[in-house]
């Protein structure tokens, strides 16, 4: 194979990979914008509570009545969520003031959008 074919294949599979997280980020988006509809507006919708359960999930309900599995454990691949591999901090979290994300000590937060479209 020449350095040329080597690059094209490079090209190839790069431009595959930018395909499929903008179908990704897409549907993503779909679903949020369903569940918008279906709620009527994000600034109606709260975290009313939340347990730590094992593996690095949480159990949270909102304030629809809804309760969700959420599994942290998907964004330890983020350096700005590495901290929460510690099972004790990632114990500690808590609801904001407003109900409007879950957070930890050192600034790692989930908001209610992503926590509800992503929770199954």
């Amino acid at each position: 194979m020449e350095t040329t074919d080597i690059v094209l294949v490079g090209i190839g599979a790069f431009l595959f990979f930018i395909y499929m997280i903008t179908n990704i980020l897409e549907s993503q988006n779909k679903e949020l914008e369903d569940c918008m509809k279906q709620e009527g507006s994000w600034k109606e919708l709260k975290i009313e509570a939340v347990e730590v359960l094992n593996n690095h999930m949480l159990k949270i309900k909102f304030n629809d009545g809804v309760q969700k599995l959420f599994d942290v454990m998907d964004f330890f691949m983020y350096g700005s969520f590495s901290n929460l591999r510690d099972e004790w901090y990632f114990q500690n979290v808590h609801i904001d003031e407003n109900g409007s994300n879950l957070k930890w000590d050192e600034g790692e937060a989930f908001s209610v959008d992503m926590l509800y479209v992503r929770g199954e």
